[in-house]
């Protein structure tokens, strides 16, 4: 269910035009290969021109505990999704687990 609201809601962001160029997953004319050859540009570009460069790739799958749930909330619905489809999806990730996986073993947090 989560995922079908994931991508409803990247259906109706690309139909009221809010997606920036940067985001590529599921958008009609785009695919990962174009994606990965634009970063590797971009860092050959860097390089060679010796500029002090920084680049934010994030993918939030395994960051769920570092969402914030109300801005999450404002951003679902300046897409369109209802409000009771948002609290199902912030409510699924409230009650998650998280565990950190060291080489000592599992820890809980």
């Amino acid at each position: 269910m989560v995922v079908y609201l994931g991508c409803l809601m990247l259906k109706s962001a690309e139909l009221i035009d809010v997606l920036v160029e940067e985001q590529y997953s599921s958008c009609k004319h785009h695919a990962a290969l174009d994606q990965c050859v634009i970063k590797h540009l971009t860092l050959y570009i860097i390089r060679q021109t010796w500029l002090d460069a920084a680049i934010c790739l994030n993918s939030a799958e395994g960051c769920h505990d570092c969402i914030i749930q109300g801005t999450a909330s404002l951003a679902m619905q300046q897409v369109g999704i209802k409000l009771t489809a948002i609290e199902y999806m912030l409510g699924c990730l409230q009650t998650l687990h998280h565990y950190a996986y060291t080489a000592y073993g599992t820890s809980s947090i």
